[in-house]
């Protein structure tokens, strides 16, 4: 019976460590897809915050079937309020911006993760939400959080799925299924659905 007892432990031991070790194999792969993708995510789902547009004036609208009069001094073809003209020569400069990054579930103890600022450039540098003390006053000192979920790979660790948000304000981002894959030995990304904004 002990002899029997013994195999039953051995087995389990056995199983378990097989588990443990796929489950370090599947960070590892993990981590280094999320290596080549990043910066690929982070320059396509980007909004710089300055440069959103507050809501039109009534004033401000017109066309054919509009119940507000037509201004006759107003060039509403090639009309710009002057909101719209400082947010064009926002786009012309060049600026740094602070990223905070925000994992979910396994991806929070991911190398990946743990070294986020080596992907810091001329454009972006990157923090973890964790070096925060205040969560709700990270949107007022930085341009914005992205969230990441870990990703979801078929079989074959060909294809890949991932959820990506960015909250640039309290009340305003966008959520987003992105879609990668392994073309060339070189992960890219194939499709990026919006799936919420708010």
């Amino acid at each position: 019976m002990k002899f029997i007892c013994s195999i039953v432990l051995l087995v389990i031991s056995l199983a378990f460590a097989r588990c443990t070790d796929k489950e370090k194999t599947i960070d590892v792969f993990e981590s280094d897809v999320f290596c080549e993708v990043f910066p690929q995510i982070v320059d396509s789902i980007f909004i710089d915050k300055r440069t959103m547009l507050p809501p039109m004036l009534p004033s401000q609208i017109h066309d054919a079937n509009s119940k507000f009069p037509i201004d006759e001094t107003i060039d509403y073809q090639n009309y710009k309020p002057d909101h719209i003209k400082k947010f064009d020569s926002i786009k012309n400069t060049d600026s740094t911006f602070l990223i905070v990054v925000e994992a979910k579930q396994r991806l929070q103890s991911s190398p990946f993760i743990r070294n986020i600022n080596r992907f810091n450039n001329k454009r972006f540098v990157y923090k973890l939400v964790s070096e925060f003390n205040n969560y709700e006053n990270i949107l007022s000192s930085t341009a914005g959080i992205v969230r990441l979920s870990p990703i979801k790979f078929d079989e074959y660790k060909i294809n890949g799925i991932l959820n990506v948000e960015f909250i640039y304000d309290p009340k305003a981002g966008n959520a987003f299924n992105i879609k990668i894959k392994q073309v060339n030995n070189k992960w890219v990304i194939t499709k990026i659905e919006i799936t919420g904004i708010y």
